[in-house]
């Protein structure tokens, strides 16, 4: 796991609500990056990956919006950060598997490999 930022010790106790949900989305996303074939796999379950990783960025805006007026909301930015990077190395190593496959990204799926704004 990455390191987690530092919060103060007076953080409150949302922003202890926002790490727990921020390191569930970080425990998927790395999981499901484990399962990242190193070869060829089934588009369908290429597909689910980009899915799953789609809907943690999600997330993790939507701990981001939740906790905006938590006094350690630059930590939880940080550590946002990270999640999303991690995110978009995963959403990036799958796309390439996905077209270096002979398989080329057509209709609703080009929408679901493209990376998703932040």
């Amino acid at each position: 796991m990455t390191n987690v930022a530092a919060f103060p010790a007076h953080a409150s106790a949302t922003a202890s609500m926002a790490v727990n949900r921020l390191n569930e989305i970080l425990q998927t996303v790395e999981a499901v990056s484990l399962r990242l074939p190193h070869e060829h796999a089934a588009r369908a379950d290429m597909m689910r990956m980009l899915r799953i990783f789609n809907t943690a960025n999600s997330c993790v805006r939507i701990v981001l919006s939740d906790f905006r007026d938590d006094p350690a909301f630059d930590q939880l930015a940080l550590y946002s950060g990270e999640i999303k990077r991690m995110i978009e190395t995963a959403r990036e190593k799958a796309v390439g598997l996905l077209e270096t496959g002979n398989d080329q990204v057509l209709g609703s799926e080009a929408l679901l490999a493209r990376r998703v704004g932040d």
